[in-house]
Parts: C-alpha cells; sequence; structure tokens
C-alpha cells in the first residue's frame, strides 16, 4: 500500500498523497497540481506497454469527487505521466513558433515597402504564399 503516486509532466516528478483507505488518487488532488489533467498513463513493467488511469467516473457514480484507482499491482515502482484533454507544446515547439511569426511579420513588412508603389494584389498574393510556405518548413523543422 502507498500513500503517495510518482507524478511526472516530463520536467519534474512531484509525490501526490493518495486517498488512505482505498490508495486512490483523487482527480481533484491531480488537477491542482497539474492544470488540465484528466488522467494518468505509466510503463506496465510486464509487457513493456503505456496504461491508462481515467477517473472511476467510468465505472461508478460517485457524488462529490472522482478518482484515479490504484492500478491492481499497486503505485510502487511507477511514475505516472500527466496525461492532458489536450497535451502542451514542448518549451521547444512554443519557441520555434514564436520565432516564426516573429520572423514572418519581418518578412512581410519588407515585401509591403517592397512592393507599395506596385499592386496591392501581388502584395496579397506573396503574403499568402510566404504564410504557406513557413508553415510548411516549421513541421519539416520539428522533424
Amino acid at each position: 500500500m502507498s500513500d503517495y503516486v510518482v507524478v511526472s509532466n516530463t520536467s519534474e516528478e512531484i509525490e501526490l498523497p493518495t486517498n488512505g483507505h482505498c490508495c486512490s488518487l483523487e482527480l481533484q488532488t491531480l488537477q491542482r497540481a497539474f492544470p488540465g489533467a484528466i488522467g494518468l498513463k505509466y510503463k506496465n513493467a510486464e509487457t513493456g506497454r503505456l496504461r491508462i488511469l481515467f477517473d472511476d467516473s467510468v465505472f461508478r457514480v460517485k457524488l462529490y469527487n472522482t478518482s484515479l484507482l490504484q492500478p491492481s499491482d499497486g503505485w510502487e515502482d511507477k511514475v505516472c505521466i500527466v496525461m492532458y484533454e489536450q497535451e502542451p507544446l514542448s518549451k521547444n515547439v512554443q519557441d520555434n513558433l514564436t520565432k516564426l511569426i516573429t520572423d514572418l511579420s519581418a518578412r512581410i513588412d519588407k515585401i509591403e515597402k517592397y512592393f507599395e508603389p506596385e499592386d496591392p494584389a501581388n502584395i496579397k498574393r506573396t503574403k499568402e504564399q510566404i504564410k504557406i510556405d513557413e508553415f510548411v518548413e516549421s513541421f519539416e523543422k520539428l522533424d
């Protein structure tokens, strides 16, 4: 029986307290530590595959809080990874997107200055093409 669950969001590991009598982890406790969390996943030592833990409301109705039920072999020797409804972007991806947007804005300004005395329709077509090209390049860099 474990009084704590080791939980990680990939940048740090913390121990969260379990419900003493049934060793379940209150979803509210998980969400206070990791806002937006909907469940946990961990690697099954026997199969090497990920197992997912969602709240127990799938199996029964509970009046107040929902809990993440303890795995059949307990919480010991497991590092559970937080699951979010939509996984947050990594810091690298966020930085790359910010840089991409900044670079794109600077390029658009240069193009506008270049085409200003020319046809405004050319500016619009060029902006659209740059946006498409930059978008494609950003995903190629992520691979």
